[in-house]
């Protein structure tokens, strides 16, 4: 997919998806952070790019405090890795 959005990656927004597989008690904030830069460096791979326009939370587990999604969201916005942050959630 990379290759064929190249020549037109200033004309398309790129999104792509993350879902947290590892929860639990023991689970800490630095788990939570390499679990997430680990999912969107393996996108950025596949996608062949640099950064992504928006990057989601795909379902949003309740037992993961939000505060420690969005630092980590907020740290790769800095680093422009992410323009933009979503959230989808499933009931």
């Amino acid at each position: 997919m990379g290759q064929a959005l190249a020549p037109m990656q200033d004309e398309v927004v790129i999104a792509t998806k993350l879902f947290i597989t590892k929860t639990g008690d023991d689970m800490t904030r630095n788990d939570l952070s390499r679990q997430i830069r680990e999912h969107l460096e393996a996108s950025l791979s596949r996608l062949g790019t640099d950064h992504v326009e928006l990057y989601y939370q795909h379902r949003v587990n309740k037992d993961i405090p939000v505060e420690d999604v969005a630092a980590c969201m907020g740290e790769l916005i800095g680093e422009g890795k992410i323009l933009g942050l979503g959230s989808i959630a499933s009931y």
